[in-house]
């Protein structure tokens, strides 16, 4: 049996893994653009986990710019 490549097996902590592309699909919006301007991967993380909309980040800015 082939192993799928893209199947990932949860770290130990229990939370899975995913890739840029799969975190812009659940946001709708490209997590690249948004790590050019300077947006941490937490800040994305928050949208993706429904704490606060794109919208909102957006408006905020990214924190490691402050």
């Amino acid at each position: 049996m082939l192993e799928d490549p893209f199947e990932r097996v949860p770290p130990q902590g229990g939370q899975p893994v995913a890739n840029i592309g799969t975190v812009s699909a659940a946001i709708g919006y490209d997590v690249r653009d948004l790590l050019m301007e300077g947006y941490t991967m937490p800040e994305i993380q928050r949208v993706v986990k429904g704490e606060i909309t794109l919208a909102e980040l957006r408006k905020a800015g990214p924190q490691s710019k402050k």
